[in-house]
């Protein structure tokens, strides 16, 4: 096969291993790095630009398509001169495009990797492009735009089982457990040894009190992971998925040994951070969560999540001014998303839980009202209205909200006690 079509069916195959995550404990799902995946698509950008633009660009050509071990800037800059050259067919700008897009989700860049995408899908559309901008939705936690563009990805291409599991995992971002289980059993009947569809179900088994089998998933994934490294020692994207199955297993000592390899193998391993984060904030461990949390936001500054953990551990140090700017910056940013899309739940949920942490329980109240309304499903949701309604002193209320909520999703008071909100 030659030509446009036969350049982006590799490209969309190879794209399609990047796993776009939520989160589900507490912050962003560990996505499948796109680092595995950029080599192989560059493959497939390399050979077919080569027979369009000729061997004097050779070397851009491959520094596009990350085959030169050059950094991500360079990377970007090289597609940039490419794309800039105006030699491009539509099809041919869309592939630079889609790789330019990888590079920018690779820095944590997500606005620029969309209007990439954007601008490629103007040009050509195909289920590889989709699937990357679904993943940038999912790094700015807008999974309803990620469900869509997963969805749409697989209307185009039904075969490809990651697909399933990138839009199980931004179900997992909404609590929609039962239709993550969903798309998680449509991939493994596509690809039986896929360890993120193991890994994404057993979460999700895990989350609803399935534990025997939630176990049994989270072993498979685990497994095969192991089986993965032996092969091929020394891949980070590999060991910050098997740490998020630990995490998941709630073995804490693997989980962060885990993360430590993939940052130690690869700095710029940004995905861990949130999971590392997460656990250190559990242990008390307040200091090594800030560090994580700066990484975090120096990547992104709009991120609530990590502006809402960094403030939680800023307060539980006594340092209530530096908490008290996290915090109110986090409700500035989720104030944005909520004004572009008023019908978001998550986005209530997580400015009610930076606003318990504020103080302001009466803007806490009404904002898990207002998640509850939305999505009836989102049990963090409703968890949180218990947790302010005992704090206003209607305990009755409050614990029927928080028992109803933990008997569809038993750990859900996880999510909060590593912010040091409890029950009790």
């Amino acid at each position: 096969m030659t030509g446009w079509v036969g350049w982006l069916m590799p490209y969309g195959a190879i794209v399609a291993a990047a796993l776009a995550a939520s989160l589900l404990l507490p912050f962003q799902q560990y996505r499948f790095s796109f680092s595995l995946v950029m080599a192989a698509a560059g493959a497939a950008l390399y050979h077919g630009l080569r027979r369009r633009l000729y061997a004097h660009v050779e070397p851009l050509i491959r520094r596009c398509a990350g085959l030169d071990g050059a950094s991500r800037q360079l990377q970007i800059a090289a597609c940039s001169e490419i794309i800039a050259s105006k030699r491009l067919a539509r099809h041919e700008l869309a592939l630079v495009l889609g790789h330019r897009s990888c590079a920018h989700i690779e820095d944590g860049r997500f606005d620029a990797a969309i209007a990439d995408c954007d601008e490629a899908i103007r040009s050509a559309r195909s289920a590889a492009i989709f699937i990357t901008r679904g993943t940038a939705f999912a790094g700015r936690r807008e999974f309803h735009r990620a469900i869509a563009d997963f969805g749409e990805a697989i209307r185009m291409a039904p075969w490809e089982a990651r697909t399933f599991v990138h839009r199980a995992f931004a179900y997992l971002g909404l609590g929609h457990h039962d239709r993550a289980i969903a798309d998680c059993d449509r991939a493994i009947v596509l690809v039986a040894d896929l360890p993120e569809a193991f890994l994404c179900r057993g979460v999700a088994r895990r989350a609803i009190g399935k534990y025997t089998a939630a176990h049994a998933d989270l072993d498979c994934a685990i497994e095969r992971l192991n089986d993965a490294l032996a092969r091929a020692p020394g891949l980070a994207p590999i060991h910050g998925m098997r740490g998020y199955a630990f995490l998941c297993k709630q073995d804490h000592d693997r989980a962060i040994a885990d993360f430590d390899c993939a940052i130690a193998l690869d700095p710029s391993s940004w995905r861990v951070l949130p999971h590392r984060a997460t656990i250190h904030l559990r242990m008390g461990n307040h200091d090594a969560a800030i560090a994580d949390f700066d990484r975090l936001i120096a990547i992104d500054p709009a991120s609530a999540r990590a502006l809402i953990g960094r403030g939680a551990a800023s307060r539980a140090k006594g340092e209530h001014g530096r908490a008290e700017s996290d915090l109110t910056l986090a409700i500035d940013h989720l104030d944005r998303l909520i004004a572009r899309f008023p019908d978001y739940a998550p986005a209530y949920a997580d400015r009610g839980l930076a606003n318990i942490l504020k103080g302001d329980l009466a803007g806490a109240l009404a904002d898990h009202e207002a998640a509850t309304r939305l999505d009836a499903r989102l049990m963090r949701a409703l968890y949180g209205r218990g947790l302010v309604k005992t704090r206003l002193g209607d305990g009755e209320s409050g614990r029927r909200d928080m028992a109803q909520a933990k008997a569809a999703e038993p750990e859900v008071d996880g999510l909060f006690s590593p912010f040091g909100l409890h029950d009790g």
